[in-house]
């Protein structure tokens, strides 16, 4: 029997092979009532003069194979992992420091205490600041696909894409629950994940939020499980999310705003808190047709980080004309 792994293996090929793949959405409609076969790229390409309030004010270029994601405290600091590989750059993009890893890891946050998280396929590790392993915690089951780690001053949160739920921890690799699991009673309608892209991230108060990239939603839960709200909706309009599964990943601004990328129409937005659109921080014609995996970070002042790692670049936008 096929494994939960398998499918997404081969989704993951399906999202990448062409971007008129990943635009169609299996022929649903999305709310602005076309089909998702209807589209013409040329035009869903083209952003508004207005939405573009952000310039490139640098590009880091990456000296790693395979750079899976990236990760920031919020000051002047990124730290970004890839395969057998971290590295840390200053907020000018000079490298800090590098460490040795294991393996690749899918996902990363940075905790207020220094320590590093990274999420592999089944498990998470502790680093400190200077990259020595503290911890490994216990291994998922074997459906499990970590995408996304979040860490709050009190715990930890994984994205399971393949279970299709968030796991709770302690700092201390305590097990503490499962958030987002379909319950009528707590208004969960349960997360849509047709791809391996699933994200979560804290809010400036320490608050759970997490991309159901198959509702096309960033919802916001209690770790009881509630949903306490959500935004977003499926649309080709350049204020909604297109394709079977987006947004990929979120980050929150210091002023509360929401940072997303997407797959299959790459762009990078930036969204109010109450889900408005405020800006377009990079457009479709910044990537190439087939870009994935546009990580998120966010540095002091506003700038935002983007990884890009078909051409192994960190991107570092800054906000004009505010």
């Amino acid at each position: 029997m096929s494994s939960r792994r398998d499918f997404f293996k081969k989704a993951l090929k399906g999202c990448t092979a062409a971007g008129a793949i990943a635009l169609t959405g299996c022929g649903q409609k999305s709310d602005d009532g076309q089909s998702k076969y209807d589209y013409d790229l040329t035009n869903l390409k083209k952003v508004d003069a207005k939405w573009l309030t952000y310039d490139l004010k640098q590009s880091i270029e990456i000296d790693m194979d395979d750079p899976t994601a990236l990760t920031s405290d919020g000051q002047d600091r990124l730290v970004l992992a890839g395969a057998g590989q971290g590295v840390i750059y200053n907020g000018d993009g000079a490298e800090v420091s590098r460490f040795t890893i294991e393996g690749k890891p899918r996902c990363i946050a940075l905790g207020s205490d220094n320590r590093l998280y990274l999420g592999y396929t089944e498990h998470i590790e502790v680093f400190d600041a200077q990259g020595k392993r503290l911890a490994r915690w216990d291994a998922l089951d074997r459906e499990a696909i970590l995408t996304g780690l979040a860490v709050n001053d009190a715990a930890c949160f994984a994205a399971d894409a393949g279970n299709k739920l968030i796991h709770h921890y302690g700092l201390d690799g305590s097990y503490l629950g499962k958030i987002g699991k379909k319950d009528a009673g707590k208004d969960a309608p349960g997360f849509i994940i047709p791809s391996p892209y699933f994200d979560v991230t804290v809010g400036n108060y320490g608050e759970l939020w997490a991309t159901n990239t198959g509702r096309h939603f960033v919802s916001q839960y209690a770790t009881d499980g509630r949903r306490v709200s959500h935004w977003g909706r499926a649309s080709y309009r350049v204020d909604g999310f297109s394709g079977c599964c987006n947004p990929t990943h979120v980050a929150v601004l210091p002023d509360g705003r929401f940072v997303t990328s997407e797959k299959g129409l790459p762009r990078v937005k930036v969204y109010r808190p109450d889900g408005q659109l405020d800006a377009v921080v990079a457009g479709p014609n910044a990537f190439h047709d087939h870009t994935t995996g546009l990580d998120l970070a966010v540095l002091k002042q506003g700038v935002i980080a983007v990884l890009v790692p078909d051409e192994k670049q960190i991107r570092l936008y800054r906000p004009v004309n505010r």
